[in-house]
């Protein structure tokens, strides 16, 4: 039977859970449209990769219980590329290859260490490794340092976590520790879509 005091530190963590898949949905739109209004570089080198994907892109046909080809037209413009590659695939091919001049103009201060700055891909990535472990291993969650842009202070997470309205100043006391990285992250896509919304017409 567990104690009232996991009871809440559960649906603090589920609660932290919802907001941050809710928020990254609008990230993932944001990092989407930044790419497809701002790739101005290397072409070619994302055709080599959009190509390769699209070379393989087969599908199982269960009526004949064998492969079918699926026909992709090539689109120089790259308005299908997120239906072949992942964000994640656009995001670190762009960080080898620099596809937009953009990319390294977008970055956020670190609200506790003001010297420190976090580049786009730093986020970005980290924000997708997060996501990945929240809708796949949910159950025994634990994060690795990729996962995570910085740990906030209290004081911090207890201003934000207020804005959020249905916490309330006891609740940072309740939270466990995975929760306070999810909630830490969570304020960071926030600053950082803000970011990315300054480059999307």
């Amino acid at each position: 039977m567990p104690t009232s005091k996991q009871v809440i530190e559960e649906q603090l963590w589920l609660l932290s859970v919802s907001l941050f898949l809710r928020e990254y949905c609008v990230f993932e739109k944001n990092v989407k449209a930044f790419y497809l209004q701002n790739i101005n570089n290397n072409k070619e080198i994302l055709s080599y990769f959009y190509g390769g994907k699209t070379a393989l892109n087969v599908h199982i046909d269960t009526s004949k219980m064998n492969f079918g080809f699926n026909t992709i037209l090539f689109d120089s413009n790259f308005q299908n590329i997120f239906s072949i590659l992942s964000i994640n695939h656009v995001i670190k091919i762009d960080r080898w290859y620099n596809l937009t001049s953009y990319s390294n103009d977008i970055k956020v201060t670190s609200v506790s260490k003001k010297m420190i700055q976090y580049d786009f891909y730093t986020i970005a990535l980290a924000l997708i490794n997060m996501r990945n472990i929240l809708a796949h291993e949910n159950s025994s969650t634990s994060f690795k340092k990729e996962c995570i842009i910085e740990i906030l202070p209290n004081d911090i997470l207890i201003n934000f976590m207020n804005e959020e309205v249905i916490f309330n100043k006891s609740s940072i006391d309740d939270c466990d520790a995975k929760t306070i990285i999810v909630q830490s992250n969570l304020y960071y896509m926030k600053l950082f879509n803000k970011e990315l919304e300054k480059f999307i017409k």
